[in-house]
């Protein structure tokens, strides 16, 4: 990298990856892998002061930082301008934030609180906190919910042996029990080392076979070239959903500008004070 920096966030985008702020840096950073090089964007609009942490929705770089100030602060950066835009302040006291998305919602995971975002409306909504405080924690969307897990806020030196799973659906917390794991790096037997890498071994093997399993017998059903007449179909399929004719594919996500439907409420509301409708 340009700059050296901890505590910052990363997240990909394009086969890109995207290295943002830090302790005391308001710096960004791309890599391309395909070039092993590394390229200075445009730096964050304020001055960081503690943390960190992007995400991606909709084509954009989603960002809560924690400003020198105290304030927790969000942005969005859209990486086909290279600009940042201010969006609205996060209401909270945490000192650290996970930051995670889904459907075009953000996730905001704090040790005291636990905010929402609508994207659509750049608005902030109160959530469920979850149950213990923690430190260093990490969070992950899967399957539709939000995991979090980590050690305890309470005992630094232990592991903390649950997982908490928020449901996005029914906004529900629930705590997960999972099996304890000791880590005693200095005190490791040889055996112990030897378990382990035969379990890894085998995983391994077990994870090849089952991609080559699934190539073979799905690759020409999913991802099989379309003929004349599945071109035919495409066209269309666009032109009677979207009104766009002689488009066969969209290579990435088109947010296109549209008079507000009918009845629609909020739903196709941009921050940017127009409507406008994802085309994919």
């Amino acid at each position: 990298m340009n700059n050296t920096r901890h505590g910052f966030g990363i997240c990909t985008y394009n086969y890109l990856i995207y290295v943002v702020g830090g302790w005391g840096a308001s710096t960004v950073e791309s890599y391309d892998p395909a070039t092993n090089e590394w390229h200075l964007c445009q730096n964050i609009p304020v001055t960081v002061g503690i943390f960190n942490r992007p995400t991606l929705e909709e084509n954009s770089v989603y960002s809560v930082t924690r400003a020198s100030n105290g304030k927790n602060v969000l942005f969005r950066f859209d990486p086909r301008d290279d600009k940042w835009c201010d969006l609205n302040e996060m209401p909270g006291t945490s000192g650290q934030y996970e930051l995670v998305s889904w459907d075009r919602t953000s996730f905001a995971i704090g040790k005291n609180n636990c905010k929402r975002l609508d994207i659509r409306v750049n608005r902030w909504n109160p959530m469920s906190c979850i149950f213990s405080k923690r430190i260093g924690f990490s969070a992950v969307i899967a399957a539709k919910d939000v995991y979090v897990f980590d050690r305890k806020e309470t005992d630094r030196s232990q592991f903390n042996t649950s997982v908490e799973r928020f449901d996005i659906h029914s906004k529900a917390i629930f705590r997960i029990d999972v099996q304890q794991i000791y880590f005693q790096p200095f005190k490791a037997h040889d055996d112990s080392i030897q378990n382990l890498s035969s379990l890894l071994s085998t995983v391994r093997r077990i994870i090849y076979q089952t991609c080559e399993s699934v190539w073979e017998k799905l690759a020409s059903i999913c991802i099989a070239l379309p003929n004349e007449l599945r071109l035919k179909k495409i066209l269309q399929d666009f032109n009677n959903t979207w009104s766009l004719p002689h488009f066969v594919d969209i290579m990435d996500s088109k947010r296109v500008t549209v008079v507000c439907p009918p009845r629609s409420g909020s739903m196709f509301y941009n921050f940017k004070d127009d409507f406008i409708m994802t085309v994919s």
